[in-house]
């Protein structure tokens, strides 16, 4: 089927928003599959939403049974999972909007611009730390939990794998499924959103006295600096690692066409500021200056 990939212009002036490309976000690429339908794809994120579920609120419950639930939310993977979950559920949502409205992302075009601009810092986040978290935990910190293999219960032999290396599997499957456009220039906020965490972690560290990780352990600086910038770096490249495959993604992908037949090159532009005639009573601030099936422009490419 060819795809209008209708782009939500905003009237915003700030350079914030269109420096970062929160203003070329195509709505519909969040729910269109290049490879099956939209409904199958549904059915898919449905498992994942399912599975997803049942891991986050399981690890809520083992932590708060072991006396650990005051720590929760100082674990990067947790953070991470919860993410994950959020970015699920979310996509869910707007998916069924998106079959039930005839085809039409009526639901991320009736919403506040905010929440689509959390949308797309959501899954560019989610893309880079599912895969630095197993990488980082499998090679780094897993010594302890392989150590005690024999004695560890069924639910550490469950969670743990499932939070440090199904939260991949899950997060690459969608990836492969959607049709999302990574920017560049959103590396910047992924790592802003590390040097918050690290924040957090020195906070956990003068309540408690405790270390989240043993590698951030400022004990010795000298060593501390170097796993900090080799975090940074290799963050980096996990993020570029995903722009190249979602570029192969999208160069594997059979070409689209129009109705006519004529292969599709461009977006249609949703033009807040024309034809306000059209206004539906629930309409957002961002909806009520929308119209659908504007002009054929050429697609906006990634910062």
């Amino acid at each position: 089927m060819a795809f209008k990939d209708e782009v939500i212009v905003s009237s915003s002036t700030s350079s914030f928003i269109q420096w970062f490309g929160f203003d070329q976000f195509q709505p519909e690429r969040a729910v269109t599959s290049h490879f099956v339908s939209t409904k199958t794809f549904l059915c898919i994120r449905l498992i994942l939403v399912l599975y997803s579920g049942a891991v986050q609120w399981a690890s809520v419950w083992w932590m708060a049974t072991q006396y650990q639930f005051s720590h929760y939310f100082a674990y990067f993977t947790y953070l991470t999972f919860i993410g994950l979950h959020a970015y699920f559920l979310t996509s869910f949502y707007h998916h069924i909007r998106y079959i039930s409205s005839s085809r039409r992302p009526t639901s991320f075009l009736y919403q506040s611009a905010i929440w689509n601009h959390l949308y797309v810092y959501l899954y560019h986040t989610n893309i880079t730390f599912n895969l630095v978290t197993p990488i980082v935990y499998w090679v780094l910190l897993s010594s302890d939990f392989v150590a005690k293999a024999e004695t560890n219960p069924p639910m550490e032999w469950w969670l743990t794998p499932s939070v440090h290396g199904a939260s991949l599997i899950m997060m690459m499957v969608d990836v492969v499924l959607n049709r999302m456009i990574l920017h560049k220039r959103m590396c910047l906020l992924v790592l802003l959103t590390i040097v918050f965490y690290i924040g957090l972690a020195f906070i956990y560290y003068a309540t408690d006295h405790w270390w989240v990780y043993s590698f951030m352990d400022w004990s010795y600086p000298g060593t501390a600096a170097m796993y900090y910038a080799a975090l940074g770096v290799f963050i980096t490249l996990c993020f570029f690692l995903q722009v190249g495959l979602h570029a192969i993604r999208d160069k594997w992908a059979p070409k689209q066409s129009d109705a006519d037949g004529t292969e599709k090159t461009g977006a249609t532009i949703i033009d807040e500021e024309n034809d306000k005639s059209n206004f539906m009573p629930f309409e957002s601030s961002i909806a009520s200056q929308i119209t659908f099936g504007g002009t054929s422009s050429t697609d906006q490419l990634a910062k």
